[in-house]
Order: structure tokens, then C-alpha cells, then sequence
């Protein structure tokens, strides 16, 4: 009698036990299949040719890109030529035109990394060490002139792109860890 009742007694602890460690290995296998969706989603991001060109374009001041027009020089003042709301410059060369269509691709990969945030896929942190860089050299006063960040903060507010601004402002919180 006396085995049966430690039996029954331990039988809770052990189901208390079973429920939690089943509980743990779920946020475990959780935390691992998002880690595997952020770094395919960074392979999809950074393989990208018109990803590279923007970030090619945001890490030197003055860099040779290989456009749809041609092979060109662009520096600084073309992406702040380039980057204009229509409320404030109505006709864009070629070239302008390109690197506007580089630039909205860009814009929108970061409203789909905003989506990815809010919806829990991922979370801002695993994200910036990814891309932080990037992000301090759009919003940062001293990797890029003073002109052409306001330009990117324009732009991206002129023409909406919401998730990329919030993402933006998010981000800033996680510059300098």
C-alpha cells in the first residue's frame, strides 16, 4: 500500500515534470526555426543583385555599379539628385530613374523585415546584427553627408514606406550594443 500511494503522490510531479520539459524543448525548436527562417530570409536579402548594388552604394561615397543602363559611376550627390520626391523634382534621367528602382526595392525588403518584427517571425536584434550596419550608415550623421540622410529620410516618408521607417527608428535603439 504504502508504494502505491508514493506512486500516486510522485505520479503529478512527474506529470508537472514531463509538461515542462516538453514545454522547453517547444521554445527551443521554436527559437531554432526562426533562426532558420531570419538567416534564409538574409541568404534571399543579400544574394539579391539589386540588394547588393544599394549596399554597395551606401558603403562608399563614390562607387562603379553596373546598372541596366550601363556601367557607371555613382556617387553621393547622384543619390541625392536621384532620391527626390516628386513634390520636389518632376523629371529623372535613366540613371535616376535605376537607382530610384534600386532604392524602392530596398525600401520594401526593409517594410517586409518590419512585418517579419511585428508578426514575431523574427525580432530587431537578430535582425540588426545582419544589417545594423546598413542601417547606421542610412541614419547615421557621419557615414554618409548630412544632405543625402535627410534625402533617405524624405524619401522613405514622402513615398510611404512605413515599415521601413519604423524599422529605421527601431533599429536606431540597438545602435552601439
Amino acid at each position: 500500500m504504502q508504494i502505491i500511494d508514493i506512486i500516486l503522490k510522485l505520479l503529478p510531479l512527474l506529470g508537472i515534470f514531463t509538461l515542462s520539459k516538453a514545454i522547453l524543448e517547444y521554445r527551443a525548436n521554436l527559437n531554432w526555426k526562426k533562426s532558420e527562417f531570419l538567416a534564409r530570409e538574409m541568404k534571399i536579402f543579400f544574394d539579391d543583385q539589386r540588394i547588393g548594388l544599394v549596399l554597395q552604394m551606401l558603403d562608399y561615397n563614390k562607387s562603379k555599379v553596373k546598372l541596366e543602363s550601363g556601367e557607371t559611376v555613382i556617387n553621393d550627390v547622384d543619390l541625392i539628385n536621384a532620391l527626390q520626391p516628386h513634390n520636389l523634382k518632376s523629371h529623372f534621367t535613366k540613371t535616376e530613374m535605376e537607382l530610384r528602382n534600386l532604392f524602392d526595392h530596398f525600401f520594401d525588403r526593409l517594410n517586409t523585415f518590419n512585418i517579419y518584427i511585428q508578426s514575431g517571425l523574427i525580432n530587431e536584434v537578430d535582425l540588426y546584427l545582419y544589417i545594423g550596419y546598413y542601417i547606421e550608415i542610412i541614419s547615421s550623421n557621419n557615414r554618409k553627408p548630412e544632405p543625402l540622410k535627410n534625402c533617405f529620410s524624405k524619401y522613405i516618408e514622402y513615398y510611404r514606406f512605413d515599415g521601413a521607417i519604423n524599422l529605421l527608428k527601431n533599429m536606431k535603439i540597438f545602435k552601439n550594443p
